[in-house]
Protein backbone atom coordinates (compact mmCIF):
# COMPACT_ATOMS: atom_id res chain seq x y z
CA UNK A 1 0.00 0.00 0.00
CA UNK A 2 1.35 3.66 -0.59
CA UNK A 3 2.57 6.01 2.13
CA UNK A 4 -0.65 7.68 1.94
CA UNK A 5 -2.40 4.70 3.83
CA UNK A 6 -4.84 4.24 0.88
CA UNK A 7 -7.84 2.58 1.51
CA UNK A 8 -8.88 -0.89 -1.12
CA UNK A 9 -11.20 -3.08 0.05
CA UNK A 10 -11.69 -6.43 -1.59
CA UNK A 11 -14.46 -8.97 -0.73
CA UNK A 12 -13.98 -12.73 -0.49
CA UNK A 13 -17.41 -14.98 -0.66
CA UNK A 14 -16.89 -18.46 1.18
CA UNK A 15 -18.73 -21.12 -0.57
CA UNK A 16 -19.21 -25.04 0.27
CA UNK A 17 -20.60 -27.01 -3.39
CA UNK A 18 -20.83 -30.40 -1.62
CA UNK A 19 -21.96 -30.21 2.39
CA UNK A 20 -21.99 -33.58 3.40
CA UNK A 21 -24.84 -32.77 4.92
CA UNK A 22 -22.63 -30.28 7.58
CA UNK A 23 -24.67 -28.05 9.25
CA UNK A 24 -27.30 -27.86 6.42
CA UNK A 25 -30.58 -27.56 4.84
CA UNK A 26 -29.78 -26.82 0.96
CA UNK A 27 -28.07 -30.12 0.11
CA UNK A 28 -28.70 -30.43 -3.70
CA UNK A 29 -25.10 -29.66 -5.43
CA UNK A 30 -26.68 -27.57 -8.33
CA UNK A 31 -29.06 -25.97 -6.91
CA UNK A 32 -25.90 -24.58 -4.21
CA UNK A 33 -23.91 -24.04 -7.71
CA UNK A 34 -26.65 -22.01 -8.98
CA UNK A 35 -27.61 -19.79 -6.00
CA UNK A 36 -23.97 -18.66 -5.40
CA UNK A 37 -23.65 -18.04 -9.16
CA UNK A 38 -26.81 -15.68 -8.76
CA UNK A 39 -25.29 -13.77 -6.28
CA UNK A 40 -21.27 -13.60 -8.13
CA UNK A 41 -23.31 -12.34 -11.01
CA UNK A 42 -24.17 -9.31 -9.08
CA UNK A 43 -20.63 -8.71 -7.61
CA UNK A 44 -19.46 -8.43 -10.89
CA UNK A 45 -21.66 -5.22 -11.58
CA UNK A 46 -19.25 -3.77 -9.19
CA UNK A 47 -15.74 -2.25 -8.65
CA UNK A 48 -14.54 -4.61 -5.30
CA UNK A 49 -12.43 -7.11 -6.03
CA UNK A 50 -13.84 -10.24 -5.84
CA UNK A 51 -12.21 -13.70 -4.73
CA UNK A 52 -14.01 -16.97 -4.24
CA UNK A 53 -12.86 -19.28 -1.77
CA UNK A 54 -14.75 -22.71 -2.58
CA UNK A 55 -13.36 -25.35 0.10
CA UNK A 56 -15.03 -28.69 -1.15
CA UNK A 57 -13.48 -28.89 -4.20
CA UNK A 58 -15.49 -27.68 -6.97
CA UNK A 59 -13.87 -24.98 -9.18
CA UNK A 60 -16.36 -22.82 -10.39
CA UNK A 61 -15.60 -23.45 -14.63
CA UNK A 62 -18.38 -21.00 -14.82
CA UNK A 63 -16.36 -17.60 -13.69
CA UNK A 64 -13.22 -18.42 -15.93
CA UNK A 65 -12.50 -15.48 -18.47
CA UNK A 66 -13.92 -13.28 -15.67
CA UNK A 67 -12.12 -10.94 -13.10
CA UNK A 68 -13.00 -12.83 -10.59
CA UNK A 69 -10.21 -15.19 -8.66
CA UNK A 70 -11.31 -18.52 -7.71
CA UNK A 71 -9.39 -20.33 -4.56
CA UNK A 72 -10.28 -24.11 -4.19
CA UNK A 73 -9.58 -26.68 -2.07
CA UNK A 74 -11.13 -29.59 -0.05
CA UNK A 75 -10.86 -29.78 3.39
CA UNK A 76 -10.69 -33.10 4.45
CA UNK A 77 -7.87 -32.84 2.29
CA UNK A 78 -6.34 -30.15 3.68
CA UNK A 79 -2.97 -31.29 5.52
CA UNK A 80 -2.15 -28.21 7.42
CA UNK A 81 -5.73 -28.30 8.95
CA UNK A 82 -5.68 -32.18 9.88
CA UNK A 83 -4.33 -31.19 13.38
CA UNK A 84 -7.50 -29.32 14.22
CA UNK A 85 -9.85 -30.57 11.68
CA UNK A 86 -9.79 -33.94 14.29
CA UNK A 87 -11.60 -31.09 16.83
CA UNK A 88 -14.18 -29.83 14.37
CA UNK A 89 -15.94 -33.33 13.64
CA UNK A 90 -16.98 -33.21 16.83
CA UNK A 91 -19.26 -30.37 16.67
CA UNK A 92 -21.96 -29.35 13.98
CA UNK A 93 -20.92 -25.80 13.40
CA UNK A 94 -19.94 -25.20 9.70
CA UNK A 95 -18.63 -21.48 10.27
CA UNK A 96 -15.54 -23.70 11.25
CA UNK A 97 -14.92 -25.09 8.39
CA UNK A 98 -15.78 -21.63 6.75
CA UNK A 99 -13.22 -20.02 9.11
CA UNK A 100 -10.50 -22.11 7.45
CA UNK A 101 -11.11 -21.39 4.28
CA UNK A 102 -10.62 -17.46 4.93
CA UNK A 103 -7.39 -18.13 6.45
CA UNK A 104 -6.61 -20.12 3.49
CA UNK A 105 -7.85 -17.75 1.00
CA UNK A 106 -5.91 -14.80 2.59
CA UNK A 107 -2.88 -16.89 2.92
CA UNK A 108 -3.19 -17.02 -1.33
CA UNK A 109 -4.45 -14.46 -3.43
CA UNK A 110 -3.31 -12.37 -5.20
CA UNK A 111 -6.16 -9.78 -5.63
CA UNK A 112 -6.22 -9.28 -1.58
CA UNK A 113 -2.65 -8.15 -1.91
CA UNK A 114 -3.41 -5.24 -3.33
CA UNK A 115 -6.04 -4.52 -1.01
CA UNK A 116 -6.03 -2.59 2.44
CA UNK A 117 -9.01 -4.32 3.80
CA UNK A 118 -11.49 -7.26 3.19
CA UNK A 119 -14.72 -8.26 4.15
CA UNK A 120 -16.02 -11.73 4.29
CA UNK A 121 -19.30 -12.47 2.53
CA UNK A 122 -21.14 -15.47 2.86
CA UNK A 123 -21.12 -16.34 -0.77
CA UNK A 124 -24.86 -17.15 -1.93
CA UNK A 125 -25.65 -13.47 0.12
CA UNK A 126 -25.58 -10.28 -2.74
CA UNK A 127 -25.37 -6.61 -1.03
CA UNK A 128 -26.19 -3.70 -2.82
CA UNK A 129 -25.42 -1.30 -0.83
CA UNK A 130 -22.15 -2.61 0.63
CA UNK A 131 -19.79 -0.85 -2.13
CA UNK A 132 -21.46 2.45 -0.94
CA UNK A 133 -20.67 1.48 2.63
CA UNK A 134 -17.17 0.85 2.57
CA UNK A 135 -15.92 3.56 0.54
CA UNK A 136 -16.69 5.94 3.27
CA UNK A 137 -14.72 4.18 6.02
CA UNK A 138 -11.15 5.28 6.86
CA UNK A 139 -7.72 3.34 6.62
CA UNK A 140 -8.15 3.04 10.62
CA UNK A 141 -10.61 0.57 10.43
CA UNK A 142 -9.83 -2.14 12.01
CA UNK A 143 -13.11 -4.54 11.92
CA UNK A 144 -16.45 -4.36 10.35
CA UNK A 145 -19.36 -6.27 11.18
CA UNK A 146 -22.95 -6.51 10.52
CA UNK A 147 -25.54 -4.73 11.62
CA UNK A 148 -26.61 -8.04 14.74
CA UNK A 149 -23.67 -9.08 16.04
CA UNK A 150 -24.85 -12.25 17.02
CA UNK A 151 -24.66 -13.04 13.16
CA UNK A 152 -21.35 -13.59 10.95
CA UNK A 153 -22.68 -13.23 7.53
CA UNK A 154 -20.44 -9.97 6.90
CA UNK A 155 -16.95 -9.57 9.18
CA UNK A 156 -14.11 -7.95 7.55
CA UNK A 157 -11.19 -6.07 8.53
CA UNK A 158 -7.67 -4.70 7.84
CA UNK A 159 -5.01 -6.93 6.52
CA UNK A 160 -2.82 -6.35 9.55
CA UNK A 161 -5.65 -7.47 11.82
CA UNK A 162 -6.19 -11.15 10.11
CA UNK A 163 -4.51 -13.02 12.69
CA UNK A 164 -6.73 -11.22 15.41
CA UNK A 165 -10.10 -11.66 13.72
CA UNK A 166 -9.75 -14.61 11.50
CA UNK A 167 -7.53 -17.17 14.19
CA UNK A 168 -8.01 -20.47 14.31
CA UNK A 169 -10.44 -21.18 17.54
CA UNK A 170 -8.35 -22.02 20.93
CA UNK A 171 -8.20 -24.62 22.49
CA UNK A 172 -8.16 -25.30 26.51
CA UNK A 173 -5.49 -27.30 28.54
CA UNK A 174 -8.00 -30.18 27.67
CA UNK A 175 -7.63 -29.36 24.08
CA UNK A 176 -11.26 -28.81 24.05
CA UNK A 177 -12.72 -26.05 21.82
CA UNK A 178 -13.30 -22.87 24.02
CA UNK A 179 -16.59 -22.12 22.10
CA UNK A 180 -18.15 -24.04 18.90
CA UNK A 181 -20.62 -21.02 18.11
CA UNK A 182 -18.37 -18.80 15.47
CA UNK A 183 -20.71 -16.16 15.90
CA UNK A 184 -19.44 -15.49 19.22
CA UNK A 185 -15.51 -15.77 18.17
CA UNK A 186 -16.36 -12.80 16.04
CA UNK A 187 -18.51 -11.40 17.76
CA UNK A 188 -15.87 -10.97 21.19
CA UNK A 189 -12.79 -10.34 18.68
CA UNK A 190 -14.53 -7.55 16.63
CA UNK A 191 -15.13 -6.33 19.82
CA UNK A 192 -11.45 -5.62 20.84
CA UNK A 193 -10.57 -3.50 17.83
CA UNK A 194 -11.84 -0.01 16.30
CA UNK A 195 -14.49 -1.23 13.97
CA UNK A 196 -17.51 -0.54 12.34
CA UNK A 197 -21.16 -1.68 12.67
CA UNK A 198 -22.47 -1.73 9.18
CA UNK A 199 -26.13 -0.57 8.98
CA UNK A 200 -28.90 -2.88 8.29
CA UNK A 201 -28.51 -4.06 4.49
CA UNK A 202 -31.43 -4.81 2.41
CA UNK A 203 -31.03 -7.87 0.28
CA UNK A 204 -32.95 -9.54 -2.31
CA UNK A 205 -34.84 -12.73 -0.80
CA UNK A 206 -32.40 -15.03 -0.58
CA UNK A 207 -32.57 -19.00 0.96
CA UNK A 208 -30.97 -19.38 4.05
CA UNK A 209 -28.00 -22.54 3.85
CA UNK A 210 -28.37 -23.53 7.03
CA UNK A 211 -32.10 -22.56 8.08
CA UNK A 212 -35.27 -22.97 6.15
CA UNK A 213 -35.40 -19.27 6.08
CA UNK A 214 -35.51 -16.52 3.59
CA UNK A 215 -33.21 -13.43 4.23
CA UNK A 216 -34.40 -10.17 3.40
CA UNK A 217 -31.40 -8.13 5.11
CA UNK A 218 -28.20 -8.54 6.91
Amino acid sequence: MSRKNKVKWGIVLTTTVTTNGLGTIQKNKEERIQTYLASIDQWLLTDLPIIVVENSGYTFPELKGTRVEVITFKSEEDKEFHYFLKYLLKYEDKGLYELRAIRYACERSKLLKKCSHFVKITGRYFIPSLEGILKKLPYKTKGVRQHNKNQCEVVGCRKDCIDTIFDYISVDKNNKLVTNFIETVYRDRISVVPHAVLPIMPISPTKMGGMNEIKTFL
